[in-house]
Order: C-alpha cells, then sequence, then structure tokens
C-alpha cells in the first residue's frame, strides 16, 4: 500500500464518523457543537455521529487557511487515514485502504510503513475494542453457518481470492465500445454459470481444487451469452442523482466539477451531446485499473460481509444452491460498473481525452470509494442484490440442491 499526503483536502469532505472515544474528547474540548446525530438526519446507512460540514462539503474544522483548527484532538478516522481496520469473517481483521484520495496506491506515492500499520491497528483497538470483538464474534458464527448449511456459499478466503483474481483478469475480455456495464455483467453472468454448472451439478457441491478452479475459468470463457445492455441515458440520471458534483485533478490541484444531466450533459460551463461519452473506449491501462479496483474490494471485510448476506438469504431462506464466486461478480458488476462508468467518461471528457485513461478511472474510483465503501456496510447494497435476485429465484425456489 502507497500513500503520500498531497494536502489536496478531499478526506476533509462528506461525514467523518466518530468513535465513543472521539465523542468523549470532543465534549471534554467544548468542540461537541459540531456533532451530529444519526436522528438529527435520519438518513438510511447513517448509525454513528458525524462532524457537521459546511455548505461547501467541507469539515467544520476546516479553517479559512485551509489547516485542521483541531488537528491534535483530531478523530481516529483522520488518525489513521487512509488506513481503514474492520473485522473480517475468518476471525481476523482487516487492514484497507481507503481510496477516495486520488494519491493513495499510487505507484508514484512512498510505500506506508509497516509501523504506520501498526499504530492504526493500536489506534482501532483503543478506539472501539468491543465493536471488533462483537464483530469478530459475530462474522465468525455467520460464517460457520453458512459453511454448516452449504460450503459453496461461503469458500475459504484464500482460495476464494484466487479464483476470483483470475476471474477479474477476464474482464478486459469482454469491455467494447459503449458497452461497459453490460460487457461487465456478461462476464458476471458467465462466471457464475461456469461456476453452478461445476460445483453444484458436475461436482455436487464439493469445492475442489485447482482443476475445479481451471475448469471453471475455462468454461466461462466458452459461455457466449450477450446481455442487451446499451448506453443509457436514464442510469446517468441515476448516477448524477447521486452524485452532484464530481471531483477532478488539475494541475495537481483538486477542482470540483458540478454535473447536470439532460438533452445534454453539462460539465461545468459546457455541455456535450451523449456521442461525445458513447463513443469513447477504455485504454489497456484503464481497464487493468478497473480490475485491480475489484481486486481491492473484494479483499474488503464489508464486502465479504454483503456476499455473507446474501449466500445466508439465498440459502435459508431461498433453499438456493448458490456459489461464493457467483456472489462475487453478481456484487462487482451490479455495486461497481454502473457507477464507476459514467464517471470515468464524465472525466474523460471533461479533461479533454479522446479515450478513457488510466487517470480517469482512478479519479472516478476517488469519486466513488466511500459511496462503495458505505453501501456495503449499510447492507445498501446487499438490499439491492437481493431484491435482484428474488426477481430472478421467485420464493422458495430449489436450484439443484
Amino acid at each position: 500500500m502507497r500513500y503520500g499526503c498531497e494536502r489536496c483536502m478531499i478526506c476533509c469532505r462528506g461525514r467523518v464518523n466518530l468513535t465513543e472515544p472521539d465523542l468523549s474528547l470532543f465534549k471534554k474540548k467544548g468542540l461537541d457543537k459540531c456533532i451530529v446525530s444519526p436522528e438529527e438526519v435520519n438518513r438510511y446507512g447513517v448509525t454513528a455521529p458525524f462532524i457537521r460540514f459546511k455548505q461547501d462539503g467541507l469539515c467544520s474544522f476546516v479553517g479559512e487557511d485551509q489547516k485542521c483548527r483541531v488537528y491534535a484532538n483530531r478523530p481516529m478516522i483522520c488518525r489513521s487515514y487512509p488506513i481503514m481496520v474492520s473485522a473480517g469473517l475468518e476471525n481476523e481483521l482487516i487492514v484497507d485502504i481507503v481510496l477516495r484520495c486520488p494519491y493513495a496506491n499510487l505507484s508514484s506515492e512512498p510505500e506506508i510503513k509497516k509501523s504506520d500499520i501498526e499504530e492504526s491497528l493500536a489506534i482501532s483497538a483503543r478506539s472501539i475494542p468491543d465493536q471488533l470483538v462483537k464483530s469478530l464474534e459475530y462474522r465468525g458464527t455467520l460464517a460457520a453457518h453458512i459453511r454448516a448449511a452449504y460450503p459453496p456459499a461461503l469458500i475459504e478466503k484464500s482460495h476464494r481470492l484466487r479464483v476470483i483474481d483470475d476471474a477479474i483478469s477476464l474482464i478486459g475480455r469482454y469491455i467494447k465500445e459503449g458497452e461497459t456495464t453490460g460487457a461487465v455483467k456478461e462476464w458476471s453472468n458467465s462466471v457464475s454459470s461456469a461456476s453452478h454448472r461445476i460445483i453444484v451439478r458436475r461436482d455436487n457441491g464439493e469445492v475442489g481444487g485447482e482443476k475445479q478452479d481451471n475448469d471453471i475459468l475455462k468454461m466461462a470463457l466458452e459461455i457466449n451469452e450477450p446481455i442487451e445492455d446499451e448506453f443509457s441515458k436514464e442510469r446517468w440520471k441515476t448516477v448524477f442523482s447521486d452524485i452532484f458534483d464530481v471531483f477532478l485533478m488539475r494541475e495537481s490541484k483538486l477542482m470540483k466539477l458540478p454535473v447536470k444531466v439532460g438533452w445534454k450533459v453539462r460539465l461545468g460551463n459546457k455541455a456535450y451531446g451523449w456521442n461525445s461519452f458513447r463513443k469513447l473506449e477504455y485504454t489497456k491501462d484503464a481497464i487493468e485499473s478497473i480490475e485491480d479496483y475489484m481486486r481491492v474490494i473484494v479483499r474488503r471485510a464489508s464486502f465479504q460481509l454483503s456476499a455473507a448476506y446474501v449466500a445466508e438469504y439465498l440459502v435459508d431462506f431461498k433453499k438456493v444452491a448458490i456459489v461464493d464466486y457467483s456472489l462475487n461478480t453478481i456484487i462487482l458488476s451490479n455495486a461497481v460498473m454502473p457507477y464507476l462508468d459514467p464517471l470515468s467518461r464524465a472525466l474523460a471528457v471533461a479533461n479533454g481525452n479522446g479515450e478513457i485513461t488510466k487517470e480517469d478511472v482512478r479519479m472516478g474510483i476517488s469519486n466513488i470509494d466511500n459511496a462503495v465503501i458505505t453501501g456495503l456496510s449499510s447492507r445498501a447494497i446487499s438490499s439491492n442484490i437481493i431484491n435482484k435476485l428474488d426477481g430472478i429465484f421467485g420464493k422458495g425456489i430449489n436450484q439443484d440442491k
């Protein structure tokens, strides 16, 4: 993991959640007037108090000189940024990096020191010890329950990641001009179908070794089930109704670009026809950046938990024989690309590029990463996936189990 602070202040925008020790310290220092409780906003997914932010989206504690006025007493999340520590499903703590920061994990930035990671773990252990212990216990119990009910629904992590990493490497073979979201859904369907045919039907629910893994990947490439998912103006309207402004970098400075979608797409004070976005193709490096981001996501504890929630629902309530690989690809194709593709295209046009570059994708990731983390953590994404699967499986359908 790499990180170097360039003072772009993107991390100072939006919601900064507070832990119990943060709250105690703020009250002691007389800073509690800037605290917003979950009850005040009454919004789905808001479960923790947070720092009130200003009209421009910046944290209330950012001064006119653009420096933090409470730096010595800053919250835990700020002290450990961009490192994030959370409980996994295998009785372990997972160290993740928040990609909201456009400089996080860039090859040009210095490696994060082991001592910094250890300090973040220590901060988490001191700040939310009970929460971490309870999370580990609950998630371990959930994992054991799913595996007892149907082992392929939650495959051991190192095995799952090995197969999913290789499957993600296939995405570039599906992506074509103007069809990216549909192409990734086609990839997901191919991997899902191959996983089900081999593990559920051929091997009767037994999770095998290298040969089975290779057979799944080989069959995924042989399945040809194109998805009609044309460039959708409605999808763009949905995306940019959630994301009003796009952040981009110009000469190493962070800029906020208002976006309005209608007959044309307005980026800042310029309007562009739909063909300006539809015709763009991804460079090879840009596709690799998408694949790298997906590899980061599938390692997150929140992603594993979302997959486990969906698996539990399908196995317990729908009596469906579902395979972990299938859940992984379904979540990636439905929760990531419908947002990342429009943002990457908008940034490419705003930057005057005739193609979508890895820099456009990386900045697109900066714009959506917080929403992805929040959606996975709050069950919003798993609930959305369950609703989609309900339409497929109906009630009580048994899929070869």
